[in-house]
Formats: C-alpha cells, structure tokens, sequence
C-alpha cells in the first residue's frame, strides 16, 4: 500500500541525514554497469563508482547502500563486493 512506502520512506530519509551516520561506515560495493533506477527508492549509477553502507534488502536480489548522499535500493548482481 502507500502508506507502508511512505512510512519506509520517511525512515530511510531521517537514518540517511542522522549525524551519527558515517560515510564511510558499513560494506561498500563497486558498481560493475550502469543502471538507471526505475523509481525514486532505486539508485542510479555508472560502472566502477562505490556505494557505502551496503546493508541486505528486504527485497530478494536487492541492497540498499547510499551513493552521492542518496539512499536506495541496488540490483545485487550489478555490483561486486570489497574484500
């Protein structure tokens, strides 16, 4: 329903502009193409850029993490992960 992505919504906004998030902090990934996000919870992004605070999505294949100050969902078989 709306509601339930409004609310995800307004959760991923207030965790992504809290001080005590650091760039830096979490999993990264690379990404290995490019791919346009087909709404506003899905990151768009060329190969070979990093996306920190990688953590597992709730939706099957899919991670969230944040690139350019921006939090989404990224498909898991577009990027790899670091060591």
């Amino acid at each position: 329903s709306q509601e339930f992505f409004a609310n995800e919504e307004v959760l991923s906004n207030s965790l992504s502009t809290s001080p005590n998030v650091h760039v830096n902090s979490g999993r990264k990934v690379r990404t290995l193409y490019a791919c346009r996000g087909e709404n506003e919870m899905e990151l768009s992004f060329e190969p070979n850029e990093v996306i920190y605070n990688v953590t597992p999505s709730q939706e099957p294949g899919w991670i969230r993490g944040t690139l350019k100050g921006k939090t989404g969902l990224v498909p898991e078989n577009y990027v790899e992960y670091f060591s």
